[in-house]
């Protein structure tokens, strides 16, 4: 996952890996810690997050990279985040 943000003082870019957000330690403590904290959140189980780790991996091995978001605001900023 690439997350690029750029305003007119500052241009980042954020590389994140796929498998460090979608492997299945670090989404079950999401899950725990989304519980914990009573948020508005559809229920997901961790079987079905995995899943959606391995569709994401898969979709990427297919069509490669895929922009999930691209937003750019009036006052020039703009935000993308690519997978």
């Amino acid at each position: 996952m690439l997350i690029k943000v750029r305003t007119k003082k500052l241009a980042l870019t954020v590389p994140v890996p796929n498998w460090l957000l979608l492997n299945p330690f670090c989404t079950s403590y999401v899950l725990r810690r989304v519980n914990q904290e009573q948020v508005a959140v559809p229920v997901i189980s961790s079987h079905q997050m995995q899943a959606f780790g391995r569709l994401i991996h898969d979709i990427k091995r297919t069509h490669g990279s895929l922009t999930l978001l691209e937003v750019e605001a009036a006052d020039g900023t703009y935000v993308e985040i690519r997978l």
